[in-house]
């Protein structure tokens, strides 16, 4: 352990193999590698074993949480494609909509009603619930070689769902914050927040024109070294201007794919050199974990859980029924977005630092809920992309379709 303090390159190179091994242990009983990569983090973190020690755990955390979500951001504009949306686009936008307001409602009166909350803690809280965490499904598909048209419904999903987290997320925070410093609700706080998604949406089109721009006169290694360097520097230059970093980010993502040439090639570049990265990130994420403070949530963590379920399971099938989306979307979707990770916890730490006096209890309750939506949903969507068919690269839905034609 004291190797793993004094020397910072052994202590990551640890945390990487500790995510490897929990990985390849996960694939060996059927289960997805970053379920591994969380669970290996937990048990050998400073809360459980302590292998993992708290010193190396707050010095790589930060830095390797802000690189793995712009990139992930960044991925998952690029599955925001014009043609996908003209396609399915209103339908599913309607849909992310419908889920994501009617998780949030449902979840801030259960807390609100039965868990006895505090309106400051029930409203981040059931914006938080809103996430359906796509730094879990994009891992998913990836490790499968998902292709099909019920895997690009979810990638688009999980990313239109991640932007309305973070537009509810930002209003939540500008309806508490006032309240807790002893004011109170200002409408005008609210359309602040507002302009600043609509900045951080301006600011990532004209980021991700300019980068498009100079990747027309570039090729191979090249375009991949820019393409990082400006993922990095618009993350840091949307915190610095006060914009949401993830918002800008996916939305040069889009923008490249959509109006650059030849882009697949980069991202797929993208894709190969962020593995390392996503590994330490979920594994530093597990260790991050602290199974101690379940018992404390008590009730809160309860209801949070089950409303979730029943948001998620309840009122967007019952709408994607209503406006036409195929079989497979309304009734295996919202089973795979109920997952709770990575960018969860990101969302959640923003949220903790923006609302201090009552970080303590939105912590407590969103940890204890990322730990249990982590073991149980990972597992269940690897599951239901294999059973539809869609797994490398949709070979078994296209031998099916074959079969029927026959």
């Amino acid at each position: 352990m004291e190797l793993l303090l004094d020397d910072p390159v052994l202590g990551l190179g640890s945390v990487m193999l500790i995510g490897f091994i929990g990985g390849r242990l996960a694939a060996s009983v059927k289960l997805p590698a970053l379920t591994g990569y969380i669970v290996a983090g937990l048990m050998l973190g400073p809360n459980v074993l302590g292998t993992i020690p708290q010193q190396l755990l707050d010095s790589l955390r930060d830095p390797v949480s802000s690189v793995a979500v712009s990139i992930i951001a960044f991925m998952l504009g690029g599955d925001l494609t014009i043609g996908t949306i003209r396609s399915l686009g209103s339908k599913l936008i309607k849909f992310a909509i419908v889920d994501s307001v009617w998780t949030y409602a449902l979840v801030a009166v259960g807390l609100i009603a039965i868990a006895s909350q505090s309106l400051a803690v029930a409203l981040p809280l059931a914006a938080l619930a809103a996430s359906p965490a796509p730094t879990v499904v994009v891992p998913i598909v990836k490790e499968l070689h998902a292709r099909g048209p019920f895997t690009s419904a979810l990638l688009m999903t999980s990313a239109l769902e991640d932007i309305t987290c973070v537009i509810l997320i930002s209003i939540s925070i500008a309806v508490v914050a006032p309240m807790l410093a002893g004011g109170v609700f200002s409408a005008s706080a609210v359309w602040v927040s507002l302009v600043e998604i609509a900045g951080s949406v301006a600011f990532g089109v004209v980021m991700g024109f300019v980068l498009r721009t100079a990747l027309l006169r570039l090729s191979g290694n090249a375009q991949l070294l820019l393409s990082i360097t400006a993922i990095l520097l618009a993350t840091g230059l949307s915190t610095v201007l006060g914009l949401s970093s993830l918002i800008s980010v996916l939305t040069i993502g889009f923008v490249v794919l959509n109006f650059g040439r030849h882009t697949t090639e980069l991202f797929r570049s993208i894709d190969t050199v962020s593995t390392p990265i996503m590994l330490t990130f979920f594994t530093l994420a597990g260790a991050s974990l602290q199974p101690a403070l379940i018992p404390q949530a008590g009730l809160a963590v309860v209801v949070y859980i089950v409303a979730r379920i029943i948001a998620k399971l309840t009122g967007t099938r019952a709408y994607a029924k209503h406006v036409g989306l195929e079989r497979d979307v309304y009734r295996e979707m919202p089973k795979c977005l109920l997952s709770q990770a990575g960018t969860t916890l990101g969302l959640t730490m923003i949220v903790a630092q923006q609302l201090p006096q009552v970080s303590d209890q939105i912590l407590t309750v969103m940890i204890s809920a990322v730990i249990f939506f982590e073991l149980i949903a990972p597992p269940w969507t690897k599951s239901i992309i294999v059973r539809l068919g869609e797994a490398g690269g949709g070979s078994a839905r296209r031998s099916r379709t074959e079969n029927r034609s026959a």
